[in-house]
């Protein structure tokens, strides 16, 4: 804010949310609410000063309308906007879920293949809960045409799927998406239980 003293309000809030959405999604793991909120309020009171400076001839409800937005039940939004009307939000910390890490089993071992499955549910809830995860999960159905390699029908229900490892991590499989495969849930007890094999459908090989 100080070394942009005299930028557009639209340019300002772009180099800033990087930095706010970065620093949020590496703390958010560990009980930072309310540190979240206090920073909020600090970078809330840097951007009041900022705007105040600008306009020392305005009074500060014409500031408020101009830089200052409602949106949904949160008021004093930071806000800019771009040529052709397109609007730029100052992204808020609080606004982030909170994402508490959960720690592994402690006699989990993964080179024990008793734990397979647990590693492998363990997985399951890391990849779904980011978008390079989600990314990753709809990469592995479309390298699988939609089918699951198991019972050979179409999965329907993403939301619904079991993750497997076609190499074990205990036979030094890795968690890679050559390694991975999607699969129904049932479908998933049945290769564990049954001691099954699977591979990608595109390959000679199957369970």
């Amino acid at each position: 804010m100080n070394s942009n003293k005299n930028a557009k309000t639209e340019n300002v809030i772009h180099l800033l949310n990087p930095v706010i959405t970065g620093w949020t999604n590496y703390h958010k793991g560990t009980v930072a609410k309310e540190i979240f909120s206090n920073i909020d309020n600090q970078i809330w009171n840097k951007t009041w000063k900022w705007a105040i400076r600008r306009h020392p001839n305005k009074g500060r409800k014409w500031v408020k309308q101009k830089y200052f937005k409602t949106i949904g039940n949160q008021n004093w939004n930071f806000f800019g906007n771009f040529k052709g009307g397109q609007s730029i939000i100052l992204e808020r910390m609080s606004s982030v879920v909170i994402e508490r890490h959960v720690k592994i089993q402690a006699d989990a071992n993964p080179y024990d293949p008793k734990y397979e499955q647990y590693f492998e549910k363990r997985l399951h809830v890391k990849m779904t809960k980011g978008q390079v995860g989600k990314t990753k999960l709809a990469r592995l159905w479309v390298q699988q045409k939609g089918i699951c390699p198991a019972c050979k029908t179409r999965i329907d229900d993403v939301e619904n799927i079991n993750i497997h490892h076609i190499v074990e991590k205990a036979k030094g499989g890795k968690d890679i998406n050559s390694n991975l495969v999607i699969l129904h849930p049932s479908c998933h007890s049945k290769v564990h239980s049954r001691k099954l094999k699977v591979s990608k459908p595109d390959r000679e090989t199957d369970f």
